[in-house]
């Protein structure tokens, strides 16, 4: 938005003595002017105003922002104060610009991530595990350079703990910048970093390092029992689809099935000196240590069994002879 600049009250006018002039052919108007203060001075606007340089005529526009003047207007201006000036290359306005101290966004948002970590007792080390989401994002502040404001801190803060929401004051050290400006509400995350897949794995697929990759999550949104620790994955399968990016609890991975239902299996039955086994048909799917049915294809009879090994079991006898297996000396 361009900022049409008003003249200063004649009171606020610095006056200089003496007549006008029937023209300074020295003078030549300045068509882009860039200003440090809040009045814009003949000086700024003229190369050579000579003793006029100093009488300030229009008011600049705020901190950062930018306007014009029409050349009509200058001329006035001048000429009140003795100062003639006839526009011989008929430009017609002049762009004034208000140079200003920035302050950016991520500066803000630093120094208030910085104190909320200090409310909750969280180190230095640790605060960037905090995230903070504004309910209005924060613009950069333009401050007045002659103010010698720039310093930036947070004046008060107040944080529940409980849901995170927070309203954070800042003083930058200047009255230019109106409170609201400075008023910031939003609401503070803690952030844990855990190990998610990196895409879509089957059901009863073995989980690979290459499937796993890492990512931060709000920790108060996380499931309950996420599995944090990548070691606790690699390896297990998927109980069930695991979808990218979502993450983990303990009752979607477990160790992998080294016996699939319907499958031919070794039924094996150890005793001292002697190994007897036998083939058999596995009637549910199991992993290391389950206890799953398995029709021995020698007898026909169905019996539990432990699972050893790849398609490996051990019978649980209970009262029965192992004579039924066929006998393997040592």
């Amino acid at each position: 938005m361009r900022i049409f600049l008003h003249f200063i009250p004649f009171l606020l006018v610095l006056a200089v003595a003496g007549t006008a002039t029937a023209g300074n052919p020295g003078l030549h108007l300045r068509e882009n002017v860039v200003v440090t203060s809040k009045y814009v001075k003949l000086g700024d606007l003229f190369e050579n105003a000579g003793k006029y340089a100093s009488i300030a005529v229009f008011r600049a526009p705020d901190p950062g922002k930018s306007g014009f003047v029409r050349t009509d207007r200058i001329a006035a201006a001048a000429r009140r104060h003795g100062l003639i000036w006839q526009n011989p290359d008929n430009i017609p306005r002049v762009n004034v610009a208000r140079d200003s101290r920035l302050i950016r966004p991520e500066r803000i948002t630093a120094s208030i991530q910085k104190e909320a970590a200090r409310v909750l007792g969280i180190s230095t080390a640790d605060r960037e595990s905090l995230r903070l989401r504004f309910n209005t994002l924060p613009k950069p502040l333009h401050l007045p350079l002659e103010s010698g404001a720039g310093k930036l801190k947070v004046a008060r803060m107040e944080l529940d703990e409980k849901t995170g929401h927070f309203t954070a004051t800042l003083d930058v050290g200047s009255v230019a910048v109106s409170a609201r400006d400075l008023t910031f509400t939003g609401q503070v995350a803690r952030m844990v970093e855990i190990p998610v897949p990196g895409h879509a794995i089957k059901r009863g697929q073995i989980i690979e390092s290459g499937d796993i990759e890492w990512r931060r999550f709000d920790a108060a949104s996380l499931p309950a029992k996420p599995v944090r620790k990548v070691e606790s994955i690699i390896g297990m399968a998927a109980r069930n689809r695991l979808q990218p990016g979502r993450p983990l609890q303990t009752r979607d991975i477990g160790p992998p099935n080294l016996v699939m239902r319907n499958k031919s299996v070794t039924i094996i039955y150890r005793q001292p000196g002697m190994i007897l086994s036998t083939r058999g048909k596995a009637l549910a799917s199991g992993s290391k240590g389950q206890t799953v049915a398995v029709l021995n294809a020698r007898s026909r009879r169905i019996i539990e069994a432990v699972v050893i090994a790849p398609q490996t079991v051990t019978p649980i006898l209970a009262g029965s002879r192992p004579a039924a297996l066929v006998a393997k000396r040592n």
